[in-house]
């Protein structure tokens, strides 16, 4: 299993030989520096590219305004990135080594290095055993970045118990987890925990989508093609941002679709009692809990980027009136904690409102029928990027299950925003797709995908509720395991005010009729009683501004979508942002709005006066004396331990490039 697929994979049918100095160039090279940074590459060309847009002349003012919004601090920024060299340059030094690793989970027999995969927040090795010493086994080794993964160990805990969750109940296609373990685990100090997985064949489902021939996508790769693939996509820094291909024909795409209705389906079955990340405690029995809040992408973002830290609050949420409230919340303490965060008066007050507005919106977008339950496993990373295809476009499987969580049932429900691949944040209002240019002709091309996807949904439903009247268990391959339960005490979100007005009473004030500049309309059938079936609920998600105002509560770039998207939904057309902001701040009187630009003015002046002092300052070492977790390393694992395969010498430098070209020789199969 790749777990980011979209990178070029190889197989473990490979010559003794040719695996071993396939070891050498992917562990014992300078590949892995580039690898790791293909990923934060991809993050950060994508940013630059939302910059770089010229937007449509009626709106184009606004979009150039908001596309800088909130920008990054580059102290805490330029920090993570010196973890993350840190961090590359010991898992140099350890080099092929690591694979003693996978080794200490299969008996100690020796492994190859067979492909490696660089993303975002992961670093991957495909391994694969020697099956003259009498095991046969093919695993993908997962360490998660320090300084680009802000918590790995929370991270991972929380992704085992996902992946373990679905895998023992459910029919979805999940990789087994062969091993996991935190950092004290690891028996090379310094690279932090890691999960091993059982390696699954499969292309990215996205390269299909996005218009590459199938052809093309499973066309088998000679070593050197592989390794130079590899040294392409790090240096153009490659990510999964092109839009669905309007070549693709609707018959392979309701190939793909029904599969996925099914996925949807089966994860509608399972519901928690809490709103949280998931923990497995026990071995051959596992049983799950919420014990936590939800460890989300957002989160993990805005403390990588921005130096906002997660919230103290360690108890999962009750209800999603809770849980909705303080993510609305929190984006009035991240301008508030984050240094930079205005950088202009006008700017300050437009931002201001904006989250103190979407905050109002909470009730009006809360679905009051299922705010106490049930609660669904929601990802926030699921898109075709990381689902796994064979040639035959049947998903092999879903990968990457980090920032999964259990969330209220209305981000369940809300229309699929990967139906198009370009996430809904990124689309522009002068994107051609197909033959029109225009947002709207990017929503008309997302309407038609969604009607196409949701038909086959309620098909699908038809079916399942078929089979479960005859046969109320489905069977499965795979053992099943107790379904999850919470013993987290209740809690209510306490600090949301400044004053001391409880939750109960805060959603009270903002739907009385009396209440000033609340929204002046409630989207038509949103809050209706709910059909049971999930193709109704996700139709209503995008026909009522759900789907939008779910994409602010996700959104990095909250004040662009909020004003181009979602604010004149609920509060009505508008003159203009400033006659918006100008009314707020005189209907609600606030007192406080000035006093909080003044504060975040002398904010900016320290940061930059910091920022300026830094880069003043010659570049520290912090590279060659630390580890991943910012610690120094005590060189005890900082030499480079040998495999069997290595133990007659360290080859030289000519022996890599002799080996490299050689390896052009040997064709590696691919699915």
């Amino acid at each position: 299993m790749s777990s980011d697929p979209g990178n070029t994979g190889t197989t473990g049918g490979l010559d003794k030989e040719t695996r071993r100095r396939m070891t050498i160039a992917l562990c014992d090279q300078p590949v892995i520096t580039q690898l790791v940074e293909t990923g934060l590459a991809s993050k950060l060309k994508r940013e630059e590219n939302k910059r770089r847009t010229r937007p449509c002349l009626v709106l184009e003012s606004l979009i150039l305004r908001y596309l800088d919004a909130m920008d990054f601090d580059d102290i805490v920024y330029d920090r993570n990135q010196a973890t993350i060299h840190a961090w590359q340059k010991h898992m140099q030094s350890i080099g092929s080594g690591i694979l003693k690793l996978a080794s200490k989970y299969c008996h100690g027999q020796p492994c190859y290095a067979v492909g490696i995969r660089g993303g975002a927040f992961n670093y991957c090795i495909e391994v694969s055993f020697d099956q003259d010493e009498g095991v046969e086994a093919h695993w993908l080794m997962r360490f998660p970045i320090p300084g680009a993964v802000m918590h790995p160990e929370a991270k991972v805990r929380h992704e085992v118990a996902v992946m373990r969750y679905l895998y023992e109940n459910t029919t979805i296609p999940v990789p087994r987890v062969v091993a996991w373990g935190t950092a004290e685990d690891n028996i090379f100090e310094g690279v932090g925990p890691f999960i091993i997985m059982e390696f699954v064949q499969g292309k990215s489902l996205y390269e299909v989508l996005k218009g590459t021939p199938i052809k093309e996508v499973f066309r088998p790769l000679s070593a050197d093609e592989y390794l130079k693939e590899l040294q392409r996509k790090a240096e153009a820094g490659e990510g999964d941002n092109e839009v669905l291909s309007p070549l693709i024909d609707d018959k392979i795409l309701a190939l793909v679709y029904r599969q996925l209705a099914i996925v949807y389906l089966e994860l509608s079955e399972h519901s928690f009692d809490k709103i949280g990340s998931l923990d497995m405690t026990g071995g051959l029995q596992p049983t799950w809990t919420v014990t936590a809040p939800p460890y989300t992408n957002l989160a993990n973002e805005m403390e990588r980027v921005a130096g906002v830290s997660k919230e103290a609050r360690r108890e999962p949420f009750d209800s999603a009136a809770d849980y909705l409230l303080n993510v609305a919340q929190q984006k009035i303490n991240a301008m508030q904690m984050q240094r930079n965060s205005v950088d202009d008066v006008e700017f300050g007050r437009e931002a201001y409102a904006a989250r103190h507005l979407f905050r109002d919106t909470v009730p009006t977008f809360l679905d009051h029928e299922n705010n106490h339950g049930p609660f669904k496993l929601v990802c926030d990373d699921f898109r075709p990027g990381n689902i796994l295809v064979d040639r035959n476009l049947k998903i092999t499987a879903i990968c990457d299950w980090e920032w999964t969580y259990a969330a209220p049932y209305q981000q369940f429900y809300t229309a699929p925003r990967w139906l198009l691949l370009k996430a809904p944040e990124e689309w522009r209002i002068d994107e051609p797709y197909g033959g029109g240019v225009g947002e709207d002709d990017m929503r008309k091309a997302y309407e038609k995908k969604l009607d196409l996807f949701l038909r086959i949904l309620k098909e699908e439903e038809v079916i399942y509720a078929a089979n479960k009247l005859s046969f109320p268990a489905i069977p499965s391959k795979r053992t099943k395991s107790p379904k999850p339960t919470s013993t987290a005490p209740p809690t209510w979100f306490h600090d949301l005010l400044y004053d001391d007005t409880t939750p109960t009473e805060e959603l009270d004030s903002h739907v009385s009729a009396d209440k000033p500049y609340t929204p002046v309309h409630t989207p038509a059938g949103f809050n209706e009683p709910k059909s049971e079936a999930l193709s109704s609920l996700m139709r209503k998600s995008w026909t009522t501004g759900q789907f939008w105002f779910n994409e602010c509560l996700r959104a990095y770039n909250f004040d662009l979508i909020y004003w181009l998207r979602f604010h004149d939904l609920c509060y009505g057309p508008r003159e203009s942002v400033e006659c918006c902001v100008k009314d707020w701040a005189a209907i609600k009187s606030n007192r406080h709005i000035e006093d909080f630009i003044e504060e975040k003015l002398r904010d900016l002046k320290a940061y930059q006066k910091e920022l300026k002092r830094l880069e003043e300052t010659p570049a520290s070492n912090v590279e060659d004396g630390t580890n991943g977790r910012g610690e120094h390393n005590d060189g005890k694992e900082n030499k480079r331990p040998q495999m069997g395969i290595h133990e007659a010498a360290v080859e030289q430098d000519q022996e890599v490039v002799a080996a490299t070209v050689e390896m052009g020789k040997a064709t590696l199969g691919n699915g």
